[in-house]
């Protein structure tokens, strides 16, 4: 079964994961770091990652395609996270999806708090999400890429009298 993910980073980090395609978190003695690895081993191919990127809100949807690795490459900003999974992008955000604009929306606590604070909440770099929530945070991504895609109302209007098609819709 397939599983979606909301994982915490910060925007410098997040370009990385974007930019190599690349998930990882930290491997020490530290609590939050075991709690990390110990959800990672839980992630399969074919899971879905939900980023939400420090104070700049949701901001992209990725599938996992490879078992966790290890790497000690120093690819991240403030540190080397090494055990890791790849990803493919589905969909990035030009445009982070606020906390404001979900907050309501939200149904499992913990992902809310996490999403408010921006930040990883007890060291949680990433939490399993409730199909529910998964399903409303992927379809808020999916429209808000479309609408970028598709430009304003008024632009698609434009567009079509400039290729001479019907109208009729204008407002």
């Amino acid at each position: 079964m397939i599983k979606t993910w909301l994982c915490v980073t910060t925007y410098p980090n997040w370009r990385v994961c974007c930019d190599k395609s690349l998930w990882g978190v930290k491997d020490s003695e530290a609590r939050s770091s075991a709690y990390g690895i110990e959800q990672l081993k839980k992630v399969k191919k074919g899971d879905r990652f939900v980023f939400y990127a420090g104070q700049e809100g949701i901001i992209g949807y990725f599938e996992v395609i490879s078992d966790i690795f290890e790497e000690n490459t120093y690819i991240w900003t403030d540190e080397i996270y090494p055990k890791r999974v790849k990803l493919i992008k589905i969909i990035e955000l030009d445009e982070p999806i606020s906390f404001s604009k979900i907050k309501n929306n939200i149904s499992n606590a913990q992902t809310r708090n996490i999403i408010a604070n921006g930040n990883a909440i007890e060291g949680k770099p990433m939490i399993p999400i409730s199909d529910d929530d998964a399903e409303y945070l992927v379809s808020l991504i999916k429209k808000q890429a479309l609408e970028k895609r598709a430009g304003s109302h008024e632009d698609r209007l434009k567009r079509f009298k400039e290729a001479g098609m019907p109208t009729r819709f204008e407002s």
